[in-house]
């Protein structure tokens, strides 16, 4: 699955991704994810001649943007330390003092 995961991710970036549905006529092909049989009545997702089935191509899309996510979450995680350091680290400068 990880090759097929790649490519969804990089094609769902480009949106090149393309949906139709299979016709009678077209020859029997596998799901890149399952490898199951695409029927002809299946929906599908066609990019650079791979076919998903529409639920596969869904479950690809989700998992990159779930890991999408937890890469943010971790880099704002960072961030916000880094930030807190520094103010940390910030002399304080002296406020005038009240008589």
């Amino acid at each position: 699955m990880g090759l097929a995961f790649a490519a969804a991710r990089a094609l769902a970036s480009t949106g090149m991704a393309t949906q139709r549905i299979l016709g009678a006529g077209d020859d029997i092909e596998k799901c890149v994810r399952c490898s199951r049989a695409v029927a002809a009545v299946d929906r599908v997702v066609m990019m650079h001649g791979d076919l998903f089935h529409g639920t596969c191509w869904t479950l690809l899309s989700s998992e990159v943007r779930r890991a999408d996510s937890r890469q943010l979450a971790k880099l704002s995680t960072e961030l916000i330390k880094r930030s807190r350091e520094k103010l940390r680290a910030r002399p304080t400068t002296p406020t005038s003092a009240s008589n």
